[in-house]
């Protein structure tokens, strides 16, 4: 008796599953839109530019290496089918159809905490 019960229950509990899932499928409202703006992004619709974005640079050593989206690359080697034309502490040169384009750290307030431990 006990068996059969349990056995009901669970086949009630896998009919119910996919209405589950499907109340959990609908699309999500971003809480930070204004009211009032439509959302009509279309995959493939529209043609994106290729963007870089400069994380970090190492020049030392005879070594110029950068961190752009996230990969590290050097002289030479391409992202997002642009090539690294050089590297310096704080830019970066690509080549991207025959344009050369500059990509620059954002400036950031370096704190030197060393001279105030002196006085």
């Amino acid at each position: 008796m006990c068996k059969r019960i349990l056995t009901h229950i669970l086949l009630i509990l896998f009919a119910l599953m996919p209405m589950a899932t499907m109340a959990n499928s609908e699309i999500l409202q971003d809480p930070t839109r204004p009211p009032g703006v439509k959302f009509n992004y279309q995959p493939g619709s529209s043609k994106a530019k290729p963007s870089w974005i400069l994380s970090s640079t190492l020049v030392a050593n005879g070594r110029r290496n950068a961190v752009i989206n996230n990969r590290l690359v050097s002289v030479g080697q391409t992202i997002n089918n642009a090539r690294v034309l050089s590297i310096q502490t704080n830019a970066v040169w690509l080549l991207h159809k025959q344009k050369r384009i500059q990509i620059k750290l954002l400036a950031r307030e370096i704190k030197d905490f060393s001279k105030a431990a002196d006085k």
